[in-house]
């Protein structure tokens, strides 16, 4: 039918955005998941054309500011509630998503690879994605207004 036509281009958004994170962020299919609920995220938080509102408005009531969205596997220091006394207050990670709610932080700890944790609160940085050879991603390079043409890669 032609409405199949018009949900397919939305679907076809959300999937370059997907590829998009993952492209930036130099994962492979591992956290593909993590980056389309991202996308997912930041295409209803855009206003578009059709209605002149946020689709997130339209179907929840609530709108999502843009203080709301954070670059996806940015790096991102996580408040440790649960510490002992002389651990360290904050651990090192990156930024996957935030829950449903938006009340908890979903976040990457490389040191433990196939789990995904959660906190409160974090630090984050998004002037620099980092790859994980530790190169600028190609997106923090143009972000940045460095030459990409006469940068190593």
């Amino acid at each position: 039918s032609f409405l199949n036509g018009k949900v397919e281009k939305h679907n076809g958004n959300i999937k370059s955005l997907t590829l998009a994170c993952l492209f930036d962020s130099n994962h492979d299919k591992d956290k593909w998941f993590y980056a389309s609920e991202r996308a997912a995220t930041v295409y209803n938080a855009t206003i578009h054309d059709s209605h002149g509102e946020q689709p997130e408005f339209l179907w929840c009531g609530s709108r999502i500011s843009i203080h709301d969205i954070r670059y996806f596997d940015c790096e991102i220091y996580p408040v440790r509630n649960n510490r002992k006394t002389l651990d360290s207050k904050v651990e090192y990670g990156y930024f996957m998503g935030v829950t449903t709610s938006h009340a908890l932080i979903k976040w990457w700890n490389p040191l433990h690879p196939n789990e995904i944790l959660y906190c409160n609160s974090a630090k984050f940085n998004e002037e620099s994605v980092r790859l994980p050879d530790g190169q600028l991603s190609l997106g923090s390079k143009i972000s940045q207004g460095l030459d990409i043409n006469s940068l190593p890669t």
